[in-house]
């Protein structure tokens, strides 16, 4: 605790000042004595509860006096933070926890300073932080996964049905197509009940396909001269088709808006129109598909050859 003189002695000569740690006052008057109305935050705050010892500090007066200059709380963390939780400074009022008077000034992984306008007992109240959806970028992501979904199943027919394409190329462009378009009906069907590290995951298996895959046609085509190329043409495609995922270790909670906002959006459309672009550069751009597809079904009303 970390008080200013003049609050002991209250403008007088002496004065005396106690500071008390209770042990298992916090198993007692735990996170159920909170209430949200008594909780002053600029955030939706969901599951509370304690993660420290309660403490009091006292200059022998029983009433709740301010202080002219207000009193430091340093308090560590009786367990690990956990992600989406932000700690809230609070002190007993009569039947519950508020926070009205206090703020935390400084706050780090293993502990939070509080500072407070007066005395009384305190601790570190955790506190669930209910994510609010943003419904633009809800949007986006369905309109462009099915979008997405769409153009990967129209490439996958292309490289499968057109005859004249097939190469080692194609077969790669093929084995990608499916691959995504698996994770992405993966991500829009369990969006709401996935959790971010089975995406991940699922999304570093598809790489390891491609891979393995990669890997056998290397051997298949060892005696073509553009091998190389090929190789690092198919290999720069997965380090594109990967930077996009790179965004999303910049969504942290040390990044303030708009710069959040903006590293969201930025992650989200270039990730759900990656079947988009997969089936304009391959298949709509790609002349030998477009001469084939024109031979195959003609336009109306031309004559026949």
């Amino acid at each position: 605790m970390e008080i200013d003189c003049t609050a002991i002695t209250g403008g007088g000569k002496g004065g005396a000042v106690a500071f008390i740690s209770y042990n298992f006052l916090g198993s007692i008057i735990d996170g159920s004595f909170v209430s949200v109305e008594n909780m002053v935050t600029e955030e939706t705050l969901g599951h509370f509860w304690l993660n420290s010892k309660v403490v009091s500090g006292t200059t022998g007066s029983r009433k709740t006096i301010p202080l002219a200059t207000p009193v430091n709380f340093t308090f560590q963390y009786m367990q690990i933070v956990q992600e989406n939780s932000k700690p809230l400074c609070v002190y007993w009022d009569k039947m519950g926890w508020s926070n009205t008077g206090c703020h935390a000034i400084f706050s780090n992984e293993t502990g939070t300073i509080c500072s407070c306008s007066h005395l009384s007992t305190f601790a570190i109240l955790m506190a669930s932080v209910v994510l609010a959806e943003d419904l633009v970028l809800t949007f986006i992501t369905y309109v462009g996964l099915s979008l997405s979904l769409l153009c990967l199943l129209l490439a996958a027919f292309t490289f499968l049905l057109c005859r004249p394409i097939h190469s080692t190329n194609t077969s790669l462009h093929l084995q990608l197509s499916l691959c995504l378009f698996l994770a992405h009906l993966l991500f829009l069907t369990g969006m709401d009940r996935t959790e971010p590290k089975i995406n991940l995951t699922f999304y570093v298996i598809t790489l390891w396909i491609l891979r393995n895959r990669l890997s056998s046609i290397n051997k298949q085509v060892s005696k073509i001269q553009s091998t190389r190329m090929l190789t690092f043409k198919a290999m720069a495609q997965l380090f594109l088709l990967g930077c996009s995922w790179c965004l999303g270790f910049f969504l942290v909670q040390s990044i303030k808006e708009p710069f959040r906002s903006i590293i969201a959006y930025a992650f989200t459309i270039t990730n759900v129109l990656q079947g988009v672009y997969i089936y304009v550069i391959h298949c709509l751009l790609n002349q030998q598909s477009n001469f084939t597809m024109h031979n195959k079904w003609p336009e109306s009303g031309a004559d026949p050859p």
